[in-house]
């Protein structure tokens, strides 16, 4: 099935040409912390989430000299109205998608066995 994402209900400042790349590829971080929309009530929780995967796995996205960014609170807030058709997960299945991940990654590494 293919990625769609509809971003016409976000605030202005999110479609600005300073932040147009970052939102078109919004639907990238939905889909990697199992969400389909970005609403008033769910953003920060979904903030949080990013804030995991990043801190395990490095940024969404980088600068133009390769350095990780890193998504803000503010990110998600204006994005609010961001919808994707990314599957979703509850907590549960995200902590153990994350799990699954980092053993994925911890595997690939030998020098880091405990």
């Amino acid at each position: 099935m293919a990625l769609h994402w509809d971003a016409t209900d976000c605030d202005p400042i999110a479609l600005a040409d300073e932040n147009k790349n970052k939102t078109q590829h919004f639907c990238f971080v939905l889909m990697a912390i199992g969400a389909r929309k970005v609403t008033e009530q769910n953003y920060k929780e979904l903030h949080r989430r990013a804030s995991l995967f990043e801190k395990l796995f490095g940024g969404f996205f980088c600068s133009s000299n390769g350095s990780d960014l890193y998504l803000t609170e503010e990110d998600f807030q204006l994005r609010i109205g961001y919808v994707t058709n990314a599957s979703t997960m509850t907590q549960r299945q995200f902590v153990l998608a994350i799990e699954k991940r980092w053993f994925w990654e911890f595997a690939k590494k030998p020098e880091l066995t405990f």
